[in-house]
């Protein structure tokens, strides 16, 4: 039998897992992350099943085995973003983006991201949240030039960095000033998408919407904009794409449950759109608070 793994909420177990021997064991169900709440069926081949129990949990098994992989998946960076290459080849991955492949780079960093507190390890291995938490911990100099830079450099070992879980399009890496984390941001057209974002944050501090500040900076000869982490290790976020999902899957209407949870933010969050002219409100870029 292969060593169990467990996911983890800070230093909470939620879920005991096991690939080859199709362990899915839920521990804590009120912790799940919402992207495999009501995903995780049961799954155990018990002695005296009848044939159709039995594929029945062979179905159930599978369909378990897709989530999970597909959970950890979404927590790595697609190679489009610009410098994703250089980061999967200074780390010496494969740059396949189909889900399994993705979800062994997961496991390898440990699945850690600064959008919410889940992590997996093996079962009987002593190393604590603290441990891995990367709101607190060292970040590494190498992967950030690389990830926003291009540069060309080397790496020894493996270090948890944020550079593998930030999502989007653009040039972007993770720095920590006076201990705050900030996240600073290139534009892909010379720095007009990056003074874009700091005028328009200029723009939005004259009305009441609640929205994050970015402010100019410099990173070498490059202009970014850069703003402050918006999660902690009390407060993360789960995407709107992944909340519709979890809607769905619950019987939920989505809209009247975002509705419910803060309209007037969301109603706000489509009239600055249309001031701005903002054409790219997906499912990834807004989400919620929790």
């Amino acid at each position: 039998m292969s060593e169990n793994m467990l996911l983890m909420m800070k230093d909470t177990p939620v879920m005991r897992i096991n690939f080859d021997d199709v362990i899915y064991d839920v521990l804590d169900d009120l912790h799940l992350p919402y992207q495999l709440k009501g995903c995780i069926r049961t799954c155990e081949i018990k002695e005296g099943m009848s044939s159709g129990e039995i594929k029945a949990a062979v179905v159930a098994g599978a369909k378990n085995n897709e989530a999970v992989i597909r959970f950890l998946a979404q927590r790595v960076l697609p190679i489009t973003r610009e410098n994703a290459k250089k980061i999967y080849a200074l780390f010496g991955f494969e740059q396949l983006q189909d889900d399994y492949s993705k979800a062994k780079i997961a496991a390898v960093c440990r699945a850690v991201s600064l959008q919410d507190n889940y992590w997996i390890k093996l079962e009987n291995d002593p190393i604590l949240w603290r441990d891995v938490d990367i709101h607190q911990n060292h970040l590494n100099e190498i992967v950030a030039q690389v990830a926003l830079h291009g540069t060309s450099l080397t790496l020894t070992g493996t270090p948890l960095t944020p550079e593998l879980t930030s999502l989007g399009a653009y040039a972007k890496a993770w720095y920590r000033e006076g201990g705050e984390l900030y996240l600073y941001k290139k534009g892909s057209n010379g720095i007009s998408e990056a003074r874009i974002e700091v005028m328009v944050s200029n723009l939005l501090k004259k009305t009441n919407a609640n929205a994050l500040e970015y402010t100019e900076g410099k990173s070498g000869d490059d202009f970014v904009s850069k703003c402050r982490c918006m999660t902690s290790g009390d407060i993360v976020m789960l995407s709107a794409m992944d909340f519709e999902s979890y809607c769905n899957r619950n019987g939920l209407n989505f809209r009247k449950e975002v509705h419910k949870i803060d309209s007037d933010a969301f109603y706000k969050m489509c009239i600055v759109d249309y001031l701005i002219a903002n054409r790219d409100r997906h499912g990834i870029n807004w989400g919620f608070f929790y």
